[in-house]
C-alpha cells in the first residue's frame, strides 16, 4: 500500500509499506521526502533524516538543500500521519 501527501513548494512525502520490514527496520525506506521531484532540481531523503536536520540527504545538483520554516512545518503536521500509515 502506498500514499502520497502533497505539501508547500513542491514537497512530497511518499509513504510505501512494502518497505517495512519488521525484522529489519534499518533496511527499507517507507517514509521519504522529495522537493520537485521528476524535475532537474529534484532533492529527497528519508523523512526522519530531513525531518531532524532540516535539510535534505541527497540532491540532483550542489550541496544540501534546506527546508524553509513553511515546509518543516508542514512536515512536522504530517508526523502523526505518517507515524499511523507505517504502524
Amino acid at each position: 500500500m502506498k500514499k502520497k501527501l502533497n505539501g508547500p513548494n513542491g514537497l512530497t512525502v511518499e509513504l510505501d509499506r512494502n518497505e517495512l520490514y519488521h525484522s529489519d527496520p534499518g533496511r527499507g525506506t517507507p517514509a521519504m521526502v522529495y522537493r520537485n521531484k521528476g524535475r532537474r532540481n529534484e532533492c529527497g531523503g528519508t523523512f526522519e533524516c530531513v525531518i531532524s536536520e532540516g535539510e535534505f540527504s541527497s540532491v540532483s545538483g550542489d550541496g544540501n538543500p534546506a527546508l524553509d520554516k513553511s515546509e518543516l512545518a508542514w512536515l512536522d503536521a504530517q508526523q502523526a500521519e505518517v507515524e499511523r500509515f507505517l504502524a
